[in-house]
């Protein structure tokens, strides 16, 4: 299954937005999205091979 980045920046920036207004720091925000970014960007270049 190919990973759609498009969709994927769409729901950090709706996802991150949510949690930053709600109280999150944006740091820990940041981070994650960093986080899963770099997860799946790894997981898609080892099944792509």
């Amino acid at each position: 299954m190919k990973h759609s980045w498009t969709l994927f920046f769409a729901a950090a920036i709706f996802g991150g937005w949510a949690l930053v207004s709600n109280g999150v720091p944006l740091g820990s925000v940041l981070l994650g999205i960093a986080a899963v970014a770099a997860f799946n960007f790894f997981k898609q270049r080892r099944t792509a091979e």
